[in-house]
């Protein structure tokens, strides 16, 4: 004689782990969640750039953007590097402020550069595509944070 007891799971068992897989399964589903990144921002010596950076060690990634693009807007073409430096942290700062669409148009520039005037296997090179990913993916996250928080 079979006991139904000794077959049959537990309502609490078979709820608990009900829960467990619909979370797994829908916890990609939400945002917020915490990612931690690396992020880093290039430094000179000339004194506009030391202005930027002291505005970005201090929080205030407005002011180091507009130091940035200042510099920017009076570097030669002929001066890609640093071009390419500086598109780099003006995406940083955009990103850091919530405009992730102008943070992945100076990162995609800064991706342009590199790979139009640097050897194929530079370091840097690679690593603005993962951060070009990086964004792209940011972009795709607030998009539904914001389908999350829409008012019915």
């Amino acid at each position: 004689i079979l006991d139904v007891a000794s077959v049959l799971v537990y309502p609490e068992v078979m709820l608990r782990e009900t829960a467990k897989l619909i979370a797994e399964r829908s916890l990609v589903n939400f945002v917020p969640y915490w990612s931690n990144d690396v992020r880093w921002y290039y430094v000179s010596s000339n004194a506009a750039w030391k202005e930027a950076t002291a505005y970005a060690a201090l929080d205030r990634w407005e002011q180091a953007y507009e130091k940035w693009k200042t510099i920017y807007d009076k570097t030669p073409e002929s001066s890609w590097q640093s071009k390419s430096r500086l598109t780099s942290n003006m995406a940083l700062s955009k990103e850091l402020t919530g405009d992730f669409a102008k943070a992945l148009y100076w990162a995609t520039e800064s991706y342009r550069l590199l790979e139009e005037k640097s050897k194929e296997s530079d370091r840097h090179l690679a690593l603005q595509k993962l951060y070009i990913d990086v964004l792209k993916h940011r972009i795709l996250a607030d998009k539904r944070l914001n389908n999350q928080i829409k008012p019915l």
